[in-house]
């Protein structure tokens, strides 16, 4: 994205607020977010809807015990989107915290809904308790200014066909970013694949699809999202120790993940075990 860090911070603000202005949101929960003109209304909307399905939740619990499936669906939507603008906000510096029994509520509720049939509330559900008049998503500062820091002690990670992936800790934020480097001499029919690669995955934005940041056209490579372990190496070192829920968590991420490209008519060409990052 052109311009300075500033002006791509704004632009990533206009770009959620246009995205939910026509979300309508309950006055009481507008009133809550009032001090945020930025993002108080996208909050608002995910506040209220929180709410809802978690008071309607509540309410199987103590009765059928069972979700609707239309609904469970609708939480599910609503959870990526949730951790979707988190994360996008997190990545130019923008510190976004959720309420932590929100957080728990959502973690919990990923591990038992279906999107299909509805979704049986297990039998240790407990009741969330709802927040109404005071936020349950913040920002601890307002925008941040990122500042372009020198990439040292790069680490090879991986390598494939035609690139190699290094890490290395951003210094201003302490935090680990991959690099994805083309190789020297690649033909310009594969360089041409390779800068396709970066160009439409910086166009996904989805909570179980790599996000990928910058391409640096001299350099001919782009940072990216690190992971710590291949999905083979992962199962490998854990195995033992993971229970049914986590691996159910993973195999429903991948699903999910995969869904979203398909939804983009996009078809992955190159699905394997060292493809499928933890």
């Amino acid at each position: 994205m052109p311009g300075t860090p500033d002006r791509r911070i704004q632009l990533i603000l206009t770009d959620l607020a246009e995205r939910y202005v026509d979300r309508p949101a309950p006055q009481a929960f507008e009133r809550v977010y009032e001090d945020d003109p930025e993002l108080g209304h996208v909050f608002a909307v995910f506040h209220a809807k929180l709410n809802e399905h978690f008071d309607e939740i509540n309410g199987r619990a103590l009765t059928s015990r069972h979700y609707w499936a239309e609904n469970s669906r609708a939480l599910l939507s609503l959870i990526a989107d949730v951790e979707g603008v988190v994360n996008e906000l997190r990545r130019v510096g923008i510190s976004v915290e959720l309420n932590a029994g929100y957080q728990q509520a959502l973690d919990g509720c990923k591990e038992w809904l279906q999107r299909s049939g509805g979704s049986p509330v297990p039998d240790d559900f407990e009741t969330i308790e709802l927040v109404r008049h005071e936020p349950v998503i913040s920002r601890e500062a307002k925008i941040a200014k990122l500042t372009t820091a020198v990439q040292t002690e790069l680490k090879m990670v991986a390598e494939g066909s035609f690139a190699r992936v290094y890490s290395y800790v951003d210094p201003n934020y302490g935090v680990r970013f991959a690099i994805k480097r083309a190789k020297a001499g690649l033909a310009p029919r594969d360089l041409e694949r390779f800068e396709n690669e970066f160009k439409v995955m910086k166009e996904l934005r989805f909570p179980y699809v790599l996000s990928v940041f910058r391409y640096d056209d001299q350099r001919k490579e782009y940072s990216m999202e690190f992971c710590d372990a291949t999905l083979r190496a992962f199962v490998k070192k854990h195995n033992n120790s993971l229970s049914f829920a986590t691996r159910k968590r993973i195999a429903l991420q991948f699903l999910y993940g995969m869904a979203h490209l398909h939804s983009k008519d996009l078809l992955h060409r190159d699905i394997s075990l060292q493809n499928v990052l933890i």
